[in-house]
């Protein structure tokens, strides 16, 4: 698949994370019970909105590495476009895999939820599900950006490298049949 249409693949996943993402915080920060609130609820907010800004960033400059290659711009403009989206990817998924599936921080919310009633408990059962239902999109876009790489590669393999050899230094002499040897030197 030509790197347009893997990078074109690879925004479209980002964006459907971001929905996703979107109606997650939705229910952590909207939906949770009005009475009881805790700094362990607002830390787990908190981190839903630093997963969604890690892949703000991570999509703009997946939708740069996408107008370059479309544009047909220089490789290496790509490279560092879609080299940055994938950073902040790898930061977006060690944030949402250590503060909002970890087992140690839900345990820490199940506790908290279990000592504060059923309002709790459902919010939390309802957080769960929106946030652990993303693990399969995150998957296909691990996958499509290990097929960015390899078309970048592929793609920087079929540049042509064209050799010309020329001598320099080397001396060419002509010589003249008319003209006596001593006056053509001179």
């Amino acid at each position: 698949m030509p790197l347009p249409e893997v990078l074109q693949e690879y925004c479209e996943h980002l964006l459907t994370l971001r929905q996703g993402l979107q109606q997650a915080r939705i229910t952590v920060v909207e939906d949770q019970p009005a009475e009881g609130s805790v700094i362990l609820v607002d830390r787990y907010s908190d981190a839903v909105d630093d997963v969604l800004g890690c892949l703000e960033e991570a999509l703009a400059n997946a939708q740069d590495a996408k107008r370059a290659a479309l544009a047909a711009d220089s490789p290496d403009r790509i490279r560092q476009a879609l080299s940055a989206s994938h950073c902040t990817w790898l930061r977006l998924s060690r944030h949402y895999a250590q503060e909002l599936i970890d087992y140690e921080r839900l345990t820490e919310l199940t506790r908290f939820t279990r000592k504060n009633g059923r309002e709790w408990a459902s919010w939390l059962e309802a957080v769960r599900s929106a946030v652990e239902q993303h693990t399969e999109i995150m998957s296909s876009i691990d996958r499509v950006l290990l097929r960015s790489w390899e078309e970048m590669t592929e793609h920087a393999g079929r540049s042509s490298i064209s050799v010309r050899t020329t001598s320099i230094g080397q001396q060419i002499r002509a010589v003249c049949h008319d003209v006596p040897p001593s006056r053509a030197a001179g």
